[in-house]
């Protein structure tokens, strides 16, 4: 149901892309390309906030991602978080930084306000949208007190411990099995131009459908994660 935020993100980053490899002796990180892909996916997706990270790679969302990342690799702090729940909401533990946390909160509170005060005509159909969209039609006010500003955003939230750091890791490393193995690589590359040629290069849900192949390597991929 994201493939029209999906299909923009890949636009602006086809074109971002291009003008970088234009450049004389250009040296491309893919885990870095990758990641900034992913990372843009997310702020359209689950906060509808339009990124270009390849173009613009200081940027505030960015830097809170990161900083999920790098405060949420001590295995001993999740691990207490999981096993202690109530005790660690009683000492109030705090699992991810209060910068973060403060940050995506007033970022979800900034969007859904401009969503439902000021009305503002918004044709992609995101994560806040849907929110948007219950909160809209539910008729019930105790119902629609029930949905939780600080719910939202964790929900928004989890896009990044879910998508981020695995979808990056899965691609990169099946981009680098297909630079070693040029047969398969140079298979999936006749398939995508076949379909995009059948669809006059225009990607969309329905040529993204079709290849088959691309998916099979995806999900051969995945199996040895």
């Amino acid at each position: 149901m994201y493939t029209v935020g999906l299909l923009k993100v890949q636009q602006v980053f086809d074109k971002s892309l291009q003008e970088k490899l234009n450049q004389h002796e250009v040296v491309c990180n893919i885990s870095e390309l990758v990641e900034g892909f992913n990372i843009d996916v997310i702020s359209t997706l689950a906060f509808s906030l339009e990124g270009d990270s390849l173009r613009y790679k200081d940027t505030k969302f960015r830097a809170m991602c990161k900083n999920y990342t790098q405060e949420n690799n001590n295995i001993y702090k999740t691990y207490f978080a999981f096993c202690y729940p109530r005790l660690a909401r009683l000492l109030q533990y705090r699992l991810y930084s209060p910068e973060a946390t403060s940050y995506f909160q007033k970022l979800i509170n900034d969007k859904l306000y401009e969503r439902e005060y000021q009305r503002s005509h918004h044709s992609a159909y995101d994560f806040l949208q849907i929110c948007y969209d219950y909160r809209k039609t539910c008729t019930n006010n105790q119902a629609f007190e029930n949905i939780d500003k600080t719910e939202i955003a964790a929900e928004a939230f989890s896009f990044i411990p879910a998508g981020l750091d695995s979808c990056t890791t899965t691609v990169s490393c099946c981009l680098y099995e297909l630079a070693l193995q040029p047969d398969i690589q140079q298979k999936t590359r006749r398939e995508i131009h076949a379909i995009l040629r059948k669809y006059e290069n225009k990607l969309n849900e329905n040529s993204l459908n079709e290849m088959v192949y691309l998916k099979q390597v995806l999900y051969g991929k995945s199996r040895f994660e």
